[in-house]
């Protein structure tokens, strides 16, 4: 099953998560630059993403499962825009 479409409860093996706030026009190109991204540096078993929607609305975010801290730091290095909508947990 590709990443994109494993279910957050299928992710035992990935326990840090990073949700990425959905824009209203989608992510766009930009979801599969993250994938190469995520695959090359992690390949394809090192990451995992999944539907995780707030609020109720399911496409309106999107959760990156990493293996550990360090992995979930280098994605946000090197794709956060700076922004931050809620606290996180140790990162």
């Amino acid at each position: 099953m590709p990443p994109a479409q494993q279910h957050e409860k299928s992710l035992p093996l990935l326990p840090v998560r990073v949700l990425v706030a959905v824009p209203p026009g989608g992510l766009g190109a930009q979801l599969e630059v993250m994938r190469a991204w995520l695959d090359r540096a992690y390949g394809p078993g090192g990451w995992a993403a999944a539907a995780a929607g707030l609020g109720g609305v399911v496409n309106d975010a999107v959760a990156f499962y990493f293996r550990d801290r360090a992995a979930a730091r280098a994605f946000l290095a090197r794709f956060s825009c700076g922004y931050r909508a809620a606290p996180g947990r140790g990162l």
